[in-house]
C-alpha cells in the first residue's frame, strides 16, 4: 500500500521560504490559507512524494526534506533536482536512511543506480529517485528500497532477508501512481476518469481494467480504479468476460454514491477497446466507462447528466476507494452539501485513510472532527501565509496557538472557522 506523509521541509522550491517545515497527521490534514499563498501546490508536493512521480515538478530546481512511513518500514532524507544551465537535464537525487525495525542503511540515490552502506559494507542496486515520466508508475519510494534491498540480500547491511516483496508487487497492479493525483477543485477529475479515449494499446485507463493472461487463462487484473471492485464482482457471479464487463450498484464507491444522493440503483459498464496477444500473454482493455444511475421513478440518468456537485462527489469516492490509504483533494467543499462533508470525512476517518484537503469554504473547517487529545497526530491544520518579503510559508500551529484554539473551541461558543478568522490564522 502507498505509504503515509509524515514531516516535509522546503529547503529550495519555487517562492517558499526556506526551512517551512510542515508535519502531517495520519489521517485528515486540513491545508488553509489565502488565494496565492501555495495550497494547491503543497498538495501537488504530496502527491508527488507519496506517489513517487514528479513530472509535475520536473523543470524546478528543489530540495526537500521529508519522511514517508509504512508500518515498520520508514524512509527520510532529502531529494533534490537541479537543473542545466541551458533549462533542460534534470538531475533528481536522493540521499537519506531507510529504517525497518531496528534495522537502518543509508541510500544515495541518483537516475541510474543507489549506494546502500551499513555495518561499514557497501552494495549497489538500482535506483529508487522518483520518475519524471507523466505516465510512468512506480511502487513508491519505500517499496522501491525494499525491494532492491530484498533482492540484495547481503547479511552485512543486517536487514532481515524476509521482506515480503511479493506484497509490494501485487499492491502496485492494483494501486497505479495515477490514483493518488490530486482531485480538481472542479470537474476536471471527473472528466479524466470517464474520457471516452479508445487507444490505450500501451497504458491503462485511467477508469478501466487491463486483463493480462495466457491465451487460454486470464489471471490477474490490474487498473487504476476500481479493478478490485471488478475482479471481485466477476468471481462472485462467475460473470463471462465478453465484449463488456459489469459493475453493478454494490460495489463500494457506487454503493456510497447512491446511500448520499437521490439516486436508488447504479452500474458502470466497461467496453473491450482492445485486444492482442505478444509473446503467448493476451492483453484486453476495458475502457470507455459508462455509468446509468436509477431514479426512484425508474428513469435513468447518464453520468454527463449529473449535476456539478454529483459528479464531484463520485470522483471523490472513486478516489477514496481506489487507494483507501491516501486522497488528496483541492477544494473539498466546492459543489457540496454540508451532508455530504461530513459523510466524506467519516468514511476517510473510518478507512485510516491519509487526507489532504484545501478548501476556502467553512464548511470544511467547520466539519474537521478535532479534538486535542489527537491534534497533530490523527488530524492537523496546515497553514499556508505570504510573507512580507513575498515568499510563502507553510508550517503547522505553534504550540501557544494550538493551546489558544483549543480553549476556544472547548467553550463550543464559536466555529472552528471563527476562530481560526479570530486569531488570525485564517
Amino acid at each position: 500500500m502507498p505509504s503515509k506523509l509524515t514531516y516535509l521541509r522546503v529547503d529550495k522550491f519555487r517562492h517558499v521560504k526556506p526551512g517551512s517545515v510542515v508535519r502531517f497527521g495520519g489521517q485528515i490534514n486540513a491545508v488553509v490559507g489565502r488565494n496565492g499563498a501555495g495550497k494547491t501546490t503543497l498538495l501537488g508536493l504530496a502527491s508527488a512524494l507519496i506517489r513517487n512521480n514528479f513530472h509535475e515538478f520536473a523543470r524546478d530546481e528543489f530540495e526537500i526534506g521529508f519522511r514517508l512511513e509504512d508500518g515498520e518500514f520508514a524512509l527520510e532524507g532529502t531529494l533534490s533536482n537541479k537543473i542545466g544551465s541551458n533549462g533542460g537535464g534534470a538531475k533528481v537525487e536522493f540521499s537519506g536512511v531507510f529504517h525497518h525495525g531496528e534495522a537502518a542503511v543509508h541510500i544515495e540515490s541518483d537516475a541510474n543506480e543507489s549506494t546502500v552502506t551499513a555495518r561499514g559494507a557497501r552494495v549497489i542496486c538500482g535506483s529508487i529517485v522518483p520518475k519524471i515520466d507523466a505516465h510512468a508508475t512506480s511502487f513508491g519510494l519505500i517499496n522501491d528500497a525494499r525491494l532492491f534491498l530484498a533482492l540484495v540480500h547481503d547479511a552485512r547491511l543486517g536487514l532481515p532477508t524476509d521482506v515480503p516483496n511479493i506484497d509490494i508487487a501485487v499492491d502496485s497492479l492494483r494501486y497505479y501512481g495515477y490514483a493518488l493525483t490530486r482531485v480538481s477543485e472542479g470537474v476536471e477529475t471527473f472528466r479524466e476518469l470517464f474520457a471516452q479515449e479508445a487507444n490505450h494499446h500501451d497504458r491503462t485507463p485511467a477508469l478501466g481494467v487491463t486483463r493480462l493472461g495466457h491465451s487460454e487463462t486470464e489471471w490477474v487484473s490490474v487498473g487504476h480504479h476500481l479493478a478490485g471492485d471488478v475482479l471481485s464482482q466477476l468471481k462472485n457471479t462467475n460473470q463471462p468476460i465478453t465484449d463488456s464487463m459489469t459493475l453493478d450498484g454494490t460495489a463500494t464507491p457506487l454503493a456510497r454514491f447512491i446511500e448520499l444522493t437521490q439516486y436508488t440503483d447504479a452500474r458502470l459498464v466497461l467496453t473491450k477497446t482492445s485486444a492482442a496477444t505478444k509473446e503467448g500473454i493476451k492483453r484486453s482493455v476495458f475502457a470507455k466507462p459508462l455509468v446509468r444511475l436509477e431514479t426512484a421513478n425508474g428513469n435513468e440518468i447518464p453520468h454527463d447528466h449529473l449535476s456539478f456537485g454529483e459528479k464531484r462527489l463520485l470522483a471523490i469516492l472513486i478516489k477514496l476507494y481506489a487507494c483507501e490509504s491516501t486522497i488528496i483533494v483541492d477544494e473539498l467543499a466546492n459543489g457540496m452539501h454540508h451532508s455530504w462533508i461530513e459523510r466524506l470525512l467519516e468514511l476517510m476517518d473510518e478507512l485510516n485513510t491519509q487526507a489532504f484537503l484545501t478548501s476556502q469554504n467553512p464548511l470544511l473547517l467547520d466539519c474537521l472532527p478535532l479534538a486535542r487529545e489527537t491534534f497533530g497526530t490523527t488530524h492537523n491544520l496546515v497553514i499556508c501565509e505570504l510573507a512580507e518579503s513575498g515568499e510563502i510559508v507553510w508550517r503547522n500551529l505553534s504550540e501557544a496557538e494550538a493551546d489558544e484554539f483549543f480553549k476556544s473551541l472547548d467553550v463550543g461558543l464559536q466555529h472552528v472557522s471563527e476562530i481560526m478568522r479570530n486569531k488570525g490564522l485564517w
